[in-house]
């Protein structure tokens, strides 16, 4: 593309705090609020310029949905979506992570490696899982966030409207389909990384087995292997660990906004925008997931209902936003996948594909 040229793509960016922005083809950018409030507006030198440019204003990027053809704006097909992962080296480490595992799958399906074809499409499905779960949460933000302003409800403090559940849910799911992934990966690492070095004839599938049976060998020569005690040490605040944390938390203990009290969803203007007072939505999630697991293991914190209502008036703006820290927990699960796959015994191999060839003329 030459300079000054456009690519006839409608790009909306989803940011931190539920709010999006919206360019076509051409310079002008805009950040749609409610219907009777004035759209905030800026333009762009070069098409390549629109993250940075957001970035440079303060804002916070979760991902870029790609409208690119006819069949996308009509919505028969969903957006070409890019989760974005500004403090990672690679800024594409989600689409990196996804091509690498889905073409050492068909490089194991073409060298007939049954087990290692099972396990790298397994991978690469729960990646693709989390950036999508990472657009649905985005979503569920968008939705809360463009009610309030086109009621004109939007006020900074805390609220709950029937929108709100999906936030919580969304967040539930990502976690739990992030450990997934966590898991395949622990189980790919035991089966065909480090299986000679641990000594042990067991299936491994998890991720704490693993970390059980790397301690256990006192393996001391794989980098992969001590990359992961490292991010799986509690007492460290290794960030898997959290993740870890995080999602038992919601699958055996409590659900998130009842972790330490009742939450609920806070409306403020966005933090650091040099755009003026922007609306924008914020889910708080417990600081210490560690230390509510150990509490919320002896049941409710409260002996009575008032001391409930009393803690669940009180804000606590230092808590991690759960869009944001999800945005994050995704980019370092994508970057982790990448280190592992160039452990792989195998190269990966990008299919290719046929026109007028059947997929059932080639399984």
């Amino acid at each position: 593309m030459t300079e000054g040229q456009w690519y006839d793509v409608t790009r909306i960016v989803h940011l931190v705090g539920g709010l999006r922005a919206i360019n076509k083809a051409g310079s002008e950018v805009v950040i749609p609020l409610g219907s009777n409030d004035p759209i905030p507006t800026f333009s762009i030198d070069k098409y390549h310029d629109l993250p940075w440019a957001l970035i440079s204003l303060g804002f916070k990027i979760v991902g870029i949905d790609y409208y690119e053809t006819s069949q996308q704006a009509q919505g028969y097909y969903p957006p070409t979506w890019y989760p974005f992962h500004a403090d990672q080296e690679n800024k594409d480490t989600s689409l990196s992570a996804e091509n690498k595992w889905s073409w050492l799958a068909n490089a194991a399906f073409k060298a007939e490696k049954i087990e290692l074809m099972d396990i790298c499409s397994r991978i690469d499905f729960e990646m693709r899982a989390c950036n999508l779960r990472l657009r649905a949460l985005s979503e569920a933000y968008n939705v809360e966030l463009w009610s309030l302003c086109e009621q004109q409800q939007f006020s900074p403090g805390k609220i709950e409207t029937l929108n709100s559940f999906s936030i919580y849910l969304e967040t539930h799911d990502l976690l739990r389909e992030l450990c997934t992934l966590r898991d395949y990966l622990a189980e790919f690492v035991a089966n065909f990384v480090l299986k000679n070095s641990l000594n042990t004839a067991d299936r491994i599938r998890l991720m704490a087995s693993l970390r059980k049976q790397i301690t256990k060998a006192k393996i001391t020569d794989s980098s992969i292997a001590s990359e992961l005690c490292k991010i799986t040490n509690e007492s460290e605040g290794g960030w898997l660990a959290k993740l870890s944390a995080y999602r038992d938390l919601v699958v055996h203990y409590v659900p998130l906004g009842q972790a330490t009290r009742k939450e609920f969803v806070v409306r403020r203007f966005l933090p650091g925008s040099n755009l003026g007072n922007l609306p924008s939505i914020y889910f708080p999630i417990p600081s210490d997931p560690f230390s509510v697991k150990q509490v919320r293991s002896k049941g409710s914190p409260f002996e009575t209902v008032s001391e409930w209502i009393e803690a669940s008036k009180q804000d606590d703006n230092s808590a991690p936003d759960a869009l944001e820290y999800c945005l994050h927990s995704v980019g370092n699960m994508m970057s982790l996948a990448c280190k592992i796959a160039k452990e792989a015994p195998i190269l990966p191999e990008m299919p290719i594909f046929i026109k007028g060839v059947n997929i059932e003329e080639v399984v």
